[in-house]
């Protein structure tokens, strides 16, 4: 009982220490992974299954109907940011990184060569990452 006494404000002192170092570092540096569903001003976006396909619609956040969008063999992976939803979609063995606006609207920002495997799109510090054949992989958002 007398050592809780004598190491219990050290001990509490310490793990003080290690949180507030954690959450310091959390707070700074925020990453963010592909997911089926993304935000863009008052737009939701979802991904849903589709028989075979994958489906993007859209629907107003304030509540109202879906708005179908896109029907790929493989959609999904989205990720917010710079005030876009970047997102993998594949049909036919080829792979492509796409940006996507509020309105839906999308344009490709890379394409990858037929048969690579990608996956796993997530986004942090400015730049947006993935696997391609099992290695990361750095794309630059913007000029892919």
């Amino acid at each position: 009982m007398s050592h809780i006494k004598r190491f219990g404000p050290i001990l509490l002192a310490v793990l003080l220490v290690a949180l507030l170092g954690v959450n310091a570092l959390a707070a700074a540096a925020m990453s963010d992974h592909g997911s089926g569903a993304a935000q863009l001003g008052d737009t939701l976006f979802i991904v849903l299954p589709d028989g075979d396909n994958q489906t993007l619609y859209s629907i107003p956040a304030a509540g109202g109907d879906l708005t179908q969008l896109e029907s790929r063999a493989s959609l999904g992976d989205m990720v917010v940011a710079n005030g876009f939803a970047y997102a993998l979609r594949s049909d036919g063995g080829v792979t492509q990184l796409v940006k996507m606006d509020a309105t839906g609207a999308r344009t490709v920002v890379t394409q990858f060569e037929s048969g690579e495997q990608v996956a796993h799109l997530s986004y942090y510090d400015e730049v947006l990452y993935c696997l391609l054949d099992g290695g990361l992989i750095l794309i630059d958002p913007e000029t892919g």
